[in-house]
């Protein structure tokens, strides 16, 4: 089983801005297939920045939470594994 390291959560990669005005978790994930992903959908929806009074109210809003919750458990777009992901786990 894969495993995630997430550079976002950690803070050693900062979030992007699309050029479509949407905050994502990092430039990695713009691309036409991750975008498309359930995940991403979820979090475009409330992700658009001028539709915020600020970033804060994004990065707080409970779909980014929920994102965020659920990378600590390993689940995330496919992106992010190939950004983010340790070494294959076996199980014993």
């Amino acid at each position: 089983m894969k495993k995630l390291d997430p550079r976002c959560i950690s803070g050693t990669q900062q979030m992007a801005m699309t050029n479509r005005g949407h905050l994502i978790p990092c430039c990695y994930m713009d691309t036409i297939k991750c975008m498309k992903s359930e995940y991403m959908q979820k979090l475009l929806k409330v992700s658009k920045v001028s539709e915020h009074n600020s970033i804060k109210d994004i990065v707080l809003s409970d779909e980014w939470l929920e994102f965020c919750e659920n990378l600590k458990k390993d689940i995330a777009p496919e992106q992010c594994f190939k950004t983010c992901g340790t070494k294959e786990v076996r199980a014993e």
